[in-house]
């Protein structure tokens, strides 16, 4: 897991980070739109040749859990108040932290939902 501290209130920015399993580079654009009352992104993963534009950003155990199958990493979403990020400075303040995850932290966040769901 790696916490990306580097977030500000400037409602568009860019963030390149590097796994550090294999030091390929996600590229993370931040935009915050008031209109819409939030936070969105886009991210691009150079190494499978990956982008998707506009994904909202919600409190989430990892915000690309669809493409699981084909990325090596996962982005956490958390907000101390169990809500979503939706001010211009929720992560400059730490009401809410976006975290990426490893290959290994997003099979361990998926067997833990999976018994969650086998138990109820």
């Amino acid at each position: 897991m790696q916490t990306l501290e580097t977030i500000t209130n400037d409602p568009k920015q860019k963030h390149t980070i590097l796994l550090a399993e294999d030091s390929s580079r996600i590229v993370l654009e931040l935009t915050y739109k008031p209109d819409n009352l939030g936070w969105f992104l886009d991210v691009t993963y150079e190494n499978a040749n990956f982008e998707v534009h506009g994904l909202r950003v919600v409190t989430s155990t990892n915000l690309l859990n669809q493409w699981r199958n084909i990325l090596p990493f996962g982005i956490l979403v958390q907000c101390k108040d169990a809500q979503d990020p939706l001010l211009l400075e929720d992560f400059l303040v730490k009401r809410a932290t976006l975290i990426i995850l490893s290959a290994d932290d997003v099979k361990q966040i998926n067997q833990i939902n999976a018994d969650i769901k086998d138990e109820v």
